[in-house]
């Protein structure tokens, strides 16, 4: 049996809805195009930069800039490469295994070379999309330009690796050496933080409510090849070396307890998501090139399953030591259900952008003026919001047990919520509540920091224009950005689904 990936692509633009081609275009086409041309010019600004750095004989500077360049590609190939089950064989050593490890570390060790041919694979497919006249032309184009790939790890890596630490590298060096700084190199460093600035406000753009998505059959665009396998007898994907104990399991509660639900067990019961906690972590997502179907289709698990059994058998046993007419009701049952979110259609998707863009301009900026009068000071602000977002976590995740993996996780997480913040493998349980917290925590202290170095050196700022137009800066992208932010919750947001339910 062949396995499709779901399309999940939104089918209407500013609810109007969209022709087979203008999907394709709108879609797959269009942003694979983007992304492509937006990479050329961000590794072009960059390697421009590093050669300026070490034309003015700035070697120092030149290193930095290059190592913040390879950092994704090293986190990304050294997390691809810690986790066995993505080793083709499970045996230390061996042909394949050898083979693999050097494919995966060539193909980080040339990120530009990967990079680019996964937009070209992903543009000729979409291209092929667009051309194709029948449906089932278009969905296997689709399938393919949408195959999950691990160097998009390293393109998600990207944005908070390189793009974010580089933009704060080059302010920072424009600001306090704005006077030495020759006109090319300036140059250099403005277009690296214009490109960067926009492949970060991307990211947080497409992930910013991925994993509320997910339910909703989102995917993630990498994955664990070998975490799942095919059994061509079922027509789901099954865990490894569990297909008999889960199948047999299953017949035998649809057999047991046919009289009380009329043999739809499988019809009624799905995984339990409430169960699990929103800061569960899983390294790679569901894989799409063999689709794990979203809540609504999944094999029951076996512990829901047992769950069921046992609640069968104690109503049995009450049953029977009462009378016919105290029978209790089998039918009457609590159903919870679960909701995912759509996917942004172009609109909503510009309108983020732009909302997003200038909210990270104006914490970047806000955070690198104060710096520049109050150096100690700045760490112990964002310190202080680093802890917080840590504790919020951990107490989430009170009753797991904590793993090297995840703490790293938790760290890596607490990073990116210095400036953005995004449902990145963390189900937000109260996800309204969080994020208004988040942006009114974010904007009260870029206002309290701006207003002291504002008012505290007053004389220095009216010295420098630089400083006064940063000012300026700071204050009229944080008024956009809510002004676009409101504008999507209002207008472009779309409205959760019910994708599945389960009944308690």
């Amino acid at each position: 049996m062949s396995f499709q990936t779901q399309d999940v692509k939104p089918k209407k633009l500013l609810g109007y809805p969209l022709t087979t081609k203008q999907e394709v275009l709108v879609n797959y086409l269009v942003p694979s195009i983007g992304a492509c041309i937006l990479y050329i010019f961000l590794f072009s600004s960059e390697v421009g930069l590093v050669h300026r750095h070490f034309a003015n004989w700035h070697k120092t500077l030149a290193w930095w800039s290059l190592a913040i360049m390879y950092l994704p590609a090293v986190v990304s190939n050294i997390t691809i490469l810690s986790c066995s089950e993505l080793w083709p064989e499970r045996k230390f050593g061996g042909k394949k295994n050898l083979l693999w490890l050097c494919q995966k570390t060539a193909q980080h060790f040339f990120f530009p070379i990967s990079s680019l041919w996964r937009f070209a694979e992903r543009i000729f497919w979409s291209i092929e999309a667009y051309r194709s006249e029948d449906e089932e032309s278009k969905q296997l184009a689709i399938q393919n330009a949408t195959t999950p790939r691990t160097i998009e790890l390293y393109m998600f890596l990207q944005a908070f690796l390189h793009s974010l630490p580089q933009i704060l590298f080059q302010l920072y060096l424009l600001m306090r050496h704005s006077h030495t700084t020759d006109k090319q190199t300036a140059h250099s460093q403005f277009m690296s933080i214009i490109f960067n600035l926009t492949k970060l406000a991307i990211t947080v753009t497409y992930y910013q409510r991925f994993k509320t998505q997910k339910l909703a059959g989102a995917q993630y665009p990498w994955y664990k090849s070998n975490k799942y396998q095919k059994d061509p007898n079922l027509s789901e994907v099954i865990l490894r070396k569990k297909p008999k104990l889960k199948a047999n399991l299953i017949a035998r509660s649809t057999k047991g307890i046919s009289d009380v639900s009329d043999n739809k067990i499988e019809e009624d019961l799905y995984e339990r998501p409430v169960n699990r906690r929103s800061s569960d972590l899983y390294l790679e997502p569901d894989i799409r090139g063999t689709y794990l179907p979203p809540y609504s289709s999944r094999v029951p698990s076996m512990i829901h399953q047992l769950r069921r059994m046992s609640r069968y058998r104690v109503r049995t046993s009450i049953s029977e030591g009462t009378t016919s007419s105290a029978q209790p009701d089998f039918n009457i049952r609590r159903v919870l259900f679960i909701k995912g979110l759509p996917e942004d259609d172009l609109a909503g998707k510009l309108i983020s952008f732009c909302w997003w863009s200038a909210f990270l301009l104006a914490r970047i900026l806000a955070i690198l003026a104060f710096q520049y009068f109050y150096p100690v000071q700045v760490l112990y602000i964002l310190v202080s919001h680093f802890i917080l977002t840590l504790a919020i976590l951990c107490y989430d995740a009170k009753s797991n047990s904590f793993t090297r993996s995840k703490v790293l996780f938790f760290l890596f997480v607490c990073y990116i919520y210095l400036f953005c913040i995004i449902e990145f493998k963390i189900k937000f349980k109260k996800a309204k509540f969080i994020y208004y917290g988040f942006f009114t925590l974010v904007y009260l202290e870029n206002f309290v920091m701006c207003l002291v170095w504002w008012y505290g050196d007053l004389e220095y700022v009216e010295e420098e224009f630089w400083f006064k137009y940063m000012f300026n800066i700071i204050v009229i992208c944080s008024l956009f950005s809510f002004v676009s932010m409101v504008f999507y919750m209002t207008v472009n947001k779309p409205d959760k689904v019910i994708v599945g339910q389960v009944v308690l």
